[in-house]
């Protein structure tokens, strides 16, 4: 089957492109327009938009409710009912050569794109037909048996690296154009406007570098300017991009901001890379210093933007990174090149793993058991059949649930045998007989409360009791401190699935904040204090929650509104993503086994709150129960 979309006119303002020296360049509209449909029988509905635009044929019936959007921008629109859509452009940011994207009304599935000319007093009909299969995301390249107008393909500039400079006046700066170039023709013009007012005071012919050494008219105070480049083909496409010129006097020269980039060879069109699930993939990126003086030496670093977090193999004085993808996830990533003073901007790459690939799929589940607090009761939370049961009685508090690692056995504090304190106690995960753990009745060498307990994969009980953090086997015995927080709060501490690794919240550091701060654990599970790694600073973040290969942490930071959201931090870059930010009070993040979804609590639907889920990326956030009371400390079993 192949799609068809129909793109009937670009329309806009006269820019006055044959007179462009020392002439403004005026805020523009243009609008594209057209249908969407496939092979197949017509619809019912005849398009009714636009008599003069080029309507399905017979043998073609429309496709309503496809997202069509500019790439890149937040432009987009939905094709109606008869498959028709229109978008409207009045940034002139956008002039040139642009990738326009059609996707299902879902959002996920894309049906194509074209790449469009966008111009001032540019009209054209197009018609392009597009492959359901063209996963790669490539330029479609348009039908010549349907063009009615030249196609023109616009430069594409690239106005080069930012330059910091001194404000003395003999100096003179490169603006460095090299990596620009027209994909359909020549470069006839390049115009330069060094005041940011789109008056072009240079008017030359097509180079690599440009040299502007009159600085007493240019950069002279102190502050930060703005250089557009205007470049125009040999068939009068105009396209434009700027770069900016930093004069401060602490610059004891002048510097250019290094490059980073990732070229074609190792990426697919508009920076996306195809990859096979639990296949091992290498990404290089490239570096550029432009200033080409003796002894400077780059340093590189890669950070992950989105999708599930991975572990990303790299190091300060390579550009290559690799890491394992799982199959059906995208992920987004983002380079970077240093030369000691200036960090360059980000190249970003993105790499698809769709799920037809094969190999690198997760075990464990998504769907499951939950358990946790409410009311001072601990429940039992079918995933799918969305029902609960009451595991502890309601004449005595129950409260900090957590499982064994086989998810048979559920440990949990509570004063149910002495009010007076808080013990460890241990119920099968499906009801019973509550039991008290022993060795920490307040009658032994550990008296009044024990909180928070968790258990490793190992079966050790790690616990809070006053201001420190204690351990002991799963049977009671064997306690032992294992760091003391000399007065302060330590809360929620948790174990990556491997057993290596520790993670906790406490104010050691500050008064009013807590932090997270990650450990080392030894072969026999004892915290190896000296091996500390603050995490976070400054803020109040709440039970971490590790993922199934320890490579990131979910917990949930209180705002400045005293609200909750939910975050992702990578372990070994400390790269944060926000999961959610938004009004409301969103806490208790847990992952399931399979990494695939975070189950969470928020009172996004009723002040009480209720238990909530999303992807792994933040996406697509579902209301799971609807009791009316406040659920806490959520615990993900199968």
């Amino acid at each position: 089957m192949t799609i068809t979309i129909i793109i009937t006119s670009i329309t806009g303002c006269n820019s006055g492109s044959d007179n462009l020296n020392m002439m403004s360049i005026p805020s523009f509209t243009s609008s594209i327009e057209g249908y969407v449909f496939k092979e197949g029988t017509t619809s019912s509905s005849a398009p009714n938009k636009a008599t003069t635009l080029l309507q399905p044929a017979s043998t073609e019936s429309v496709l309503s409710g496809v997202v069509v959007s500019i790439y890149g921008t937040s432009i987009s629109t939905t094709s109606d009912s008869t498959g028709y859509f229109k978008l409207e452009i009045t940034d002139r940011d956008y002039l040139g050569i642009r990738k326009i994207t059609f996707k299902s009304p879902s959002g996920t599935s894309e049906y194509g794109n074209v790449v469009l000319n966008i111009n001032e007093n540019d009209r054209k009909l197009y018609r392009v037909k597009l492959n359901t299969v063209n996963k790669n995301n490539e330029v479609i390249e348009f039908n010549p048996d349907d063009k009615t107008t030249i196609i023109n393909r616009f430069p594409l500039v690239d106005a080069g690296p930012d330059i910091y400079t001194n404000n003395f006046t003999n100096d003179y700066i490169k603006i460095i154009t090299e990596n620009s170039y027209d994909p359909d023709g020549d470069i006839s013009t390049v115009k330069l406007d060094l005041n940011n007012d789109m008056v072009f005071e240079r008017i030359e012919p097509y180079r690599s570098r440009y040299i502007i050494s009159d600085r007493q008219h240019y950069f002279t105070n102190p502050g930060t300017y703005v250089v557009n480049v205007l470049m125009m083909d040999d068939m009068g496409g105009v396209a434009l991009d700027s770069m900016n010129v930093y004069v401060q006097t602490n610059n004891r020269m002048t510097n250019f901001k290094p490059v980073a980039y990732i070229t074609e060879g190792d990426a697919a069109q508009d920076g996306i890379i195809e990859a096979n699930g639990g296949t091992q993939l290498k990404i290089t990126g490239y570096g550029r210093d432009y200033d080409d003086l003796p002894g400077i030496s780059l340093t590189y670093k890669w950070t992950q933007v989105s999708g599930p977090s991975v572990s990303m193999s790299f190091s300060s004085d390579t550009t290559e990174m690799t890491f394992t993808p799982v199959s059906g996830n995208d992920y987004v990533f983002n380079f970077y090149a240093n030369d000691g003073t200036y960090e360059s901007e980000p190249a970003q790459i993105t790499v698809k793993c769709d799920s037809s690939s094969t190999g690198g799929t997760n075990t464990g589940s998504s769907e499951g058991y939950l358990y946790y607090e409410a009311e001072n009761i601990i429940y039992r939370l079918n995933t799918q059949a969305i029902s609960e049961t009451a595991l502890t009685g309601s004449t005595y508090i129950s409260t900090y649930p957590c499982l064994t690692s086989d998810g048979s056995t559920l440990y949990f504090s509570s004063n149910k045998s002495d009010s007076e304190n808080y013990d460890i106690y241990t119920i099968p995960n499906t009801g019973g007989t509550v039991v008290r753990v022993n060795n920490t009745q307040s009658t032994t060498n550990i008296n009044k409360d024990e909180f928070m307990p968790f258990v490793s994969s190992d079966d050790k009980i790690y616990f809070v009791y006053n201001s420190s953090l204690n351990s002991m086997d799963i049977t009671g015995s064997n306690i032992k401190q294992q760091i003391d927080f000399n007065g302060k709060m330590v809360k929620f501490p948790t174990v990556s699935k491997d057993r290596d690794k520790l993670v906790l919240c406490s104010n050691r550091d500050t008064v009013n904040s807590f932090e997270l701060f990650l450990y080392d654990l030894d072969s026999s599970g004892d915290v190896i204090e000296t091996s500390e790694v603050q995490l976070t600073t400054g803020n109040n973040d709440f039970y971490p929650s590790f993922s199934k290969d320890g490579s990131f942490i979910v917990f949930y930071r209180e705002n400045s509104s005293g609200n909750g959201d939910i975050m992702k931090l990578d372990v070994a870059t400390k790269n944060l993503v926000s999961l959610t930010s938004d009004s409301f009070d969103n806490a208790y993040p847990i992952i399931s086994s399979d990494d695939s979804k975070i189950y969470f609590t928020s009172n996004r639907d009723n002040d009480m709150g209720e238990i909530y889920y999303m992807t792994i990326t933040g996406s697509s956030i579902t209301r799971l129960t609807d009791n009316l009371y406040k659920e806490r400390f959520l615990v993900f079993g199968e």
